[in-house]
C-alpha cells in the first residue's frame, strides 16, 4: 500500500472518529432519493469507511455538498468521500469508467 493511500485513510479514520452518523440525512441525497439504497446514501457510505471497507461504491454520489449542508454534524461528508476516493486509486480499485477518464486525459496531454 502506498504512503498516500495509507495517510489517506488515517485522515478519513480521524475524520470519522467524531462521526453523528444520525445526522447525515439521506433524503438530501439526489442519487439515494432515486435508487433506494443506503449503500449509495452519505450515512450508508460513511458507515462502510468505519468498517474499514474501501469499495468503488464512493463513486455512486454526485458530492454536491448536500450532505454537508444538511448534516446537523459538522461531518465533511464530500471531503471523507474524496479520500475514498484517493484510496481507491492509490490501489488500482476504482471503477473502470474512472481509469479511462485517466488514460483519456493522459492520452490529451501527450
Amino acid at each position: 500500500m502506498s504512503v498516500e493511500a495509507e495517510n489517506a485513510k488515517e485522515e478519513i479514520r480521524d475524520l470519522l472518529r467524531g462521526c453523528l452518523f444520525s445526522g447525515i440525512p439521506n433524503g438530501s441525497c439526489a442519487i439515494f432519493r432515486v435508487v433506494k439504497n443506503e449503500c449509495v446514501s452519505p450515512r450508508g457510505q460513511l458507515l462502510i469507511l468505519k468498517g474499514g471497507v474501501y469499495d468503488p461504491v464512493v463513486y455512486d454520489n454526485d458530492l454536491s455538498g448536500s450532505a454537508n449542508r444538511m448534516s446537523l454534524s459538522s461531518t465533511d461528508y464530500v471531503r471523507i468521500i474524496r479520500k475514498a476516493r484517493k484510496v481507491l486509486v492509490e490501489e488500482g480499485l476504482e471503477p473502470e469508467s474512472v481509469k479511462k477518464v485517466f488514460e483519456d486525459f493522459k492520452n490529451l496531454r501527450s
